[in-house]
């Protein structure tokens, strides 16, 4: 009888990214708007430049004040693990952007050198005044 057990290489775990929407902010009940974010190259290289594309449709306008922030996070501790990258949605067409008008950004962004495993990236829209969350997305890899 022929075994087909070591003819087919084992799968490779991959480490992508699948983005799902952020829980509330603390102190609030509203779930903020889920935004889409790609990355390139995904699986996340450890030590290299990461592209970031931030795209979606808000239900509030997004100015200067509504940085976007982008971290790397341990989920067993909740302690980032990289510096908040702060940029503007805005940077690449100019602000304002209406409620309800598609965006669409990208940053290039450094992966830090030792990332745990597993690992978070969290992704925001934030309006500087409130402290709400725009539109929020995460990810726990690995």
């Amino acid at each position: 009888m022929l075994s087909l057990v070591n003819a087919f290489p084992p799968l490779l775990q991959k480490r992508t990214a699948l983005f799902v929407q952020c829980p509330p902010a603390q102190g609030t009940t509203t779930l903020p708007t889920l935004i889409s974010v790609t990355l390139n190259p995904d699986p996340v290289v450890p030590g290299k430049i990461n592209k970031f594309t931030v795209s979606g449709i808000l239900d509030s306008d997004i100015t200067e004040k509504n940085p976007l922030i982008v971290f790397y996070a341990d989920p067993t501790t909740g302690s980032a693990i990289s510096e908040r990258y702060y940029g503007h949605v805005c940077e690449e067409t100019g602000c304002s952007i209406e409620a309800k008008t598609p965006f669409s950004t990208s940053v290039d962004i450094p992966t830090p050198q030792n990332l745990p495993s597993p690992f978070g990236i969290s992704v925001y829209i934030v309006d500087t005044e409130s402290r709400a969350f725009l539109g929020c997305a995460y990810a726990i890899v690995g």
